[in-house]
Formats: structure tokens, sequence, C-alpha cells
């Protein structure tokens, strides 16, 4: 019995092996191609993973202010009017001149002004001095508005007014008019002057030609006696007092002389 020959491996059984392998090489050559699949998921990822990461950003940066139900609004600067806060000041002092170029002056131990847009300042311990034709006279209170626009000063509390000319005015509730000089008076008054005293309700004063008017409950002393009447009109500059209305003078003994 002769022996069996070995196994031989014949070019039919390589082919295949061969062909395979070659695919495979083909395949990857084809996907690092330019142009090829690979390619293109390059590119994929080379633009589409930052935008990936910008989104995820914009998504942590912006979550908070959806929490809580709360909507947050960014206006224009140049579409939004910006509330003015209102103005205080302390020690201040405002400077101005009547219609006939006379100075004045208001201090004030505070002053508020709500905003610029509105012309009424509230002033606490006001004080203030008015240049007349012939001298200067002061008035002090302890509030009052003064309107910028109106040159006026309301004045709802007590109200002195001295004036260099020996005169002087005590009341409440009133009205100055700085530019024109004058002096309204919404309750009672009482007054002196180098003639005499008076008191009543209704003033009406002007500071500057230094006459007083007053419209009812009018009583008052003069060097020769008392009076009473419904109406006064005083003029300091010429000494005359003028009794209108149910007027009573009752003369001092010896008052009068021969």
């Amino acid at each position: 019995m002769s022996p069996t020959p070995p196994p031989s491996i014949s070019s039919a059984s390589t082919a295949p092996v061969s062909t395979l392998a070659e695919q495979e090489r083909s395949k990857r050559q084809e996907r690092a191609s330019s142009g090829g699949r690979y390619d293109a998921m390059l590119r994929l990822f080379k633009f589409g993973l930052p935008i990936a990461v910008g989104a995820l950003v914009a998504v942590l940066v912006l979550a908070p202010l959806f929490n809580n139900d709360e909507v947050s609004f960014v206006l224009a600067k140049d579409k939004v009017e910006v509330a003015k806060e209102r103005m205080r000041a302390t020690d201040a002092m405002y400077r101005g001149e009547d219609n006939k170029g006379q100075p004045f002056t208001l201090q004030a131990g505070s002053a508020v002004q709500q905003t610029s847009a509105n012309p009424v300042v509230d002033m606490q311990q006001l004080a203030a001095k008015i240049w007349l034709t012939d001298g200067a006279a002061s008035l002090t209170a302890a509030q009052g508005l003064y309107d910028m626009k109106a040159e006026t000063v309301d004045i709802p509390g007590q109200i002195l007014f001295t004036s260099d000319k020996g005169y002087s005015l005590t009341l409440a509730n009133a009205l100055v008019d700085l530019n024109n000089q004058t002096l309204q008076g919404r309750g009672t008054v009482s007054g002196t002057m180098p003639m005499g005293t008076f008191s009543g309700s209704g003033l009406s004063a002007d500071l500057d030609k230094q006459t007083v008017q007053l419209a009812d409950g009018v009583q008052g002393t003069l060097n020769i006696g008392s009076y009473s009447a419904n109406r006064l009109y005083a003029d300091n500059k010429s000494r005359t007092v003028v009794l209108e209305g149910n007027a009573k003078l009752q003369i001092k003994q010896g008052a009068l002389k021969r």
C-alpha cells in the first residue's frame, strides 16, 4: 500500500480571498477619498458640532429667565420714557426779580420738587426777603409752595410779614405774589402800623405801596382811640385810615385838642 500524498492548495481556492481583500481596500479608499461618505461626515461634524454647542450654551443662559413664571423684557433706550426722581435740596435759595426789576430771595431749610416738569417747590422753614421801591420787607413761614413759573408762594400756615417802614402783618393761609408784590389773605389777619393796629379778614395788601384792605370784621386802635367797621383801607405812606360800613370810632378822652 502506497502512502497518501499531502494535500495541495490550488490557485482556485486563493482567488476568492484575494478578491475580498481588493474589495475591502477599494471601500476604504472610497471612504477616504475627497467627496466620499467619510469626508461628508467630517464636514457635518465640523459645522454641526459648533452649532450644537452654541445652542446648548444659549439654553443654559436663557433658562433662568423662564423660571418661576417670570418674564423679562429689554426695551430700546430711545423708546422708553425715564421716570425722573423728585429733587430734594437742603439750605436751598431761590433768586428772582419782580416785574419792576426789583430782586427777591427765598430761602428754605429743605426744598422738594417732584419733577422738573412741575414748577412747584415744597419749601420748609421758609424765609423770604423782598426789595421794595423805598425799602425792604421780610416774610417767614413754616412751609410754603413756591410756583417758579407763576412767581407765587402759597402758604397754608402761619405767616409773619415785617417791613422796615414800620408795619407788620400776622396771618395764616395766604398767597404771596412776588412778581406783583401783593399779599392775599384767606383767613383772619392782624397787623400794626405807625398810626395804630388793625384786625379782620379778607386781606388784600400791596406791599410796595404799603396799603392794606380788609373786607370783613374790622376792628383796631388808633392814636386817638378804637374803631370797628365792616371794611378798612389803610395807607401807611400817607398815614390815613378809611372805615366803611357800620363804622364806629371811640375817641379817647383828651385825644383831640383844640
